[in-house]
């Protein structure tokens, strides 16, 4: 184990070192002090320093702090800086590094408006909505090109399944948009339960109330509809197109590259059943 430490240690002094960086070291010569790794449920801690307490961290499912070359923000609409422990914004890096993506083939115009326009032109807007918490690591929630617009709130399809995935019972989810008379849109989930639970109105019931505790009582969906399995392909792939086509009543397209075409036929039936008890 110590030998695995060593040569963790090594390969990051000769990282920073590269960089013109120094690892911090706890001063009496061991580097088992000088480097700390910790395992924990869900999390992963990587200290540089003498002390624990002291040091800094990653969490294993958040990004930590970027390169000297970049400066990552989270901005709001107006394109102001959101704080660490801020709400949801939109991620975006406020001093781009040469060698990155310098245009779209054959449509230059159509690379400005996309990345240089919303912000500035000194600033590339990476497409992604993102959170920025207490710790300073960076979170993304998913692209903002994919938003369910509910009463005029736009909801990331991401941030809604990740909500619904949070919650206990849930396996796996994914959301798709219907057209709404009242709200313009709402929101349909599918969703797969963990071993024995079952799919009833009160476990409904628990899912909307996590979501609206989660992000808001417009993120509720207004259908859910118990799915044994997802659309996907080979490679695990959620096929959300044809969710959509099931959600809005729609003719399939081709599903030959799905990994379980019958899932389909129970979906319809499902979202259909669904439909009659409403009416």
């Amino acid at each position: 184990a110590r030998l695995a430490v060593d040569q963790l240690f090594d390969t990051f002094t000769d990282a920073f070192g590269r960089m013109g960086l120094t690892a911090a070291g706890g001063g009496d010569g061991r580097r088992e002090e000088e480097f700390h790794l910790e395992l924990a449920p869900r999390r992963r801690h990587v200290f540089v320093g003498g002390d624990p307490a002291d040091g800094r961290f990653v969490h294993a499912d958040g990004v930590g702090d970027r390169l000297q070359v970049q400066r990552t923000k989270v901005l709001d609409a107006e394109g102001e800086p959101i704080a660490p422990g801020g709400p949801q914004g939109l991620l975006a890096l406020t001093k781009p590094w040469p060698g990155m993506l310098r245009t779209l083939y054959g449509d230059d115009d159509r690379y400005v408006e996309t990345y240089w326009k919303r912000f500035g032109p000194e600033t590339y807007f990476v497409g992604d909505a993102s959170r920025c918490d207490d710790d300073g690591c960076f979170w993304v929630i998913g692209r903002v090109d994919d938003v369910i617009n509910v009463s005029g709130h736009r909801l990331s399809t991401a941030e809604v399944e990740s909500a619904i995935v949070a919650y206990h019972a849930v396996a796996e989810a994914a959301v798709v948009a219907e057209n709404d008379e009242l709200t313009g849109q709402s929101i349909v989930a599918f969703v797969t339960l963990e071993g024995s639970y079952e799919g009833d109105d009160a476990m409904e019931v628990q899912i909307r109330d996590h979501v609206a505790t989660q992000i808001g009582k417009l993120a509720r969906p207004k259908r859910i509809i118990w799915a044994d399995d997802l659309p996907k392909t080979r490679s695990g792939k959620i096929m959300r197109r044809l969710l959509r086509d099931i959600a809005g009543g729609q003719e399939l397209g081709d599903v030959t590259t799905l990994r379980d075409p019958a899932v389909m036929a129970q979906l319809q039936e499902r979202m259909a059943s669904a439909a009659d008890d409403e009416d």
